[in-house]
C-alpha cells in the first residue's frame, strides 16, 4: 500500500514507545489520541483505517466521532462489542455485571505495578524467529517493547476498559456507505447487523 498512498501506524499509548495515559483507556479515548495526532503529525484525511482485536473498537468509534475523516475500514479479527455487553452464564441466563469500580481498580493497580517496577521482576521470555522484512535489531526492539512493564500495564488498562468501549462501539451507531473488508480466522456471522451495512467485504 505505501507504493500507492500514505501508510501509517502508530503506537497506543503505553505501547511501544508511547507513554502510558490516563484512566479509563477506552476506545472515544483512543480516537481522540489518534485524532490529535494525525492533526500533529499534519496527515490529512481521508482515512482508511485498520483496526485488529479490541483496536476494531476503536476505528468504529472513531468513524462515528469523525464520520466525514473515516472513509474505509478494515477490521481484522475485530471485537464484537456484544462479547462483552451480552455476557451469558452457562445455563444461557445473563451473567451478573461487574461493577464499574472493579475495572477502575484494575487500571489503578496496573498502573502501580508498573510505578514501582513490580513488572520488571519477571523475565522477558526469549523471542522466536524474526519474520521477514525485519532485521534482528529491528525484531529485537519490538519483542522487548510488547513485553516490557509499560507494554502489560497498558494491556491491563485496555481489558479494563473493553466494556466501556464496546458500549461506546455500539453507540456508534452503523457504518453508512462505507467501504468495510472484515478478516476473520473464523467464523464472522457473530459480527452485529449494525456493523454489516455498509458495502461489506469479508475474506476468511
Amino acid at each position: 500500500m505505501a507504493a500507492v498512498t500514505t501508510v501509517c501506524w502508530y503506537d497506543r499509548a503505553g505501547s511501544g514507545w508511547s507513554d502510558l495515559g490516563p484512566y479509563p483507556r477506552d476506545s472515544a479515548s483512543q480516537a481522540r489520541d489518534l485524532h490529535a495526532l494525525l492533526r500533529a503529525a499534519r496527515i490529512p484525511p481521508p482515512y482508511v483505517l485498520a483496526g485488529e482485536s479490541s483496536a476494531a473498537l476503536d476505528a468504529r468509534v472513531y468513524t462515528g466521532f469523525y464520520p466525514i475523516e473515516a472513509t474505509g475500514l478494515v477490521l481484522v479479527n475485530s471485537a464484537d462489542p456484544a462479547l462483552f455487553l451480552e455476557l451469558r452464564s452457562s445455563n444461557g441466563k445473563r451473567a451478573k455485571r461487574i461493577p464499574q469500580l472493579v475495572y477502575q481498580s484494575q487500571d489503578v493497580a496496573a498502573q502501580l505495578f508498573n510505578w514501582v517496577g513490580l513488572y520488571r521482576l519477571g523475565p522477558v521470555p526469549p523471542a522466536p524467529a524474526q519474520p521477514k522484512g525485519l532485521t534482528a535489531a529491528e525484531w529485537n526492539a519490538i519483542w522487548f517493547l510488547t513485553h516490557s512493564s509499560r507494554a502489560i500495564s497498558a494491556l491491563m488498562q485496555d481489558i479494563a476498559s473493553w466494556r466501556l468501549s464496546s458500549a461506546e462501539a455500539r453507540a456508534a451507531g452503523n457504518l453508512g456507505d462505507r467501504p468495510l473488508v472484515v478478516l476473520s480466522a473464523g467464523n464472522i456471522a457473530r459480527q452485529p447487523n449494525s456493523w454489516r451495512r455498509g458495502r461489506v467485504r469479508s475474506a476468511i
